[in-house]
């Protein structure tokens, strides 16, 4: 468990960006946008989520990026990002692809199923 921390806080340390047009500045802003998110289990086929969504990229202290996505009434998801599309979603590892202009593919695999979740921000 101990490595799971470890491992968990060094992929906190290190970030991407979903928004690329961000300014760098001395402190750190919380950037929040609308838009929509369309989650799906590809491996059945199945549509889980798609209409609009609140994002929220808050930049840490180390460089790193936390990403929480919220759709609907449902739990917010989050993932921590490194700069190379690296992601944690917990401890399933996730693969980030940054298209720009606010708009980020997210994929994973988690209990023999596989996830991509498409945001678009406005």
């Amino acid at each position: 468990m101990m490595r799971f921390n470890l491992s968990f806080t060094a992929v906190c340390v290190l970030g991407t960006t979903l928004f690329t047009a961000l300014p760098v500045t001395a402190q750190a802003q919380k950037v929040r946008a609308t838009g929509v998110c369309h989650l799906a289990n590809t491996a059945a086929q199945k549509v889980i989520y798609n209409g609009e969504c609140r994002i929220t990229q808050e930049p840490t202290n180390y460089g790193s990026s936390l990403i929480t996505i919220r759709m609907g009434n449902a739990d917010p998801m989050l993932f921590a990002c490194r700069n190379d599309g690296n992601c944690m979603h917990g401890p399933t590892e996730v693969r980030m692809r940054d298209r720009g202009n606010g708009e980020a593919s997210f994929r994973w695999k988690e209990g023999g199923n596989s996830f991509r979740l498409d945001v678009e921000a406005d």
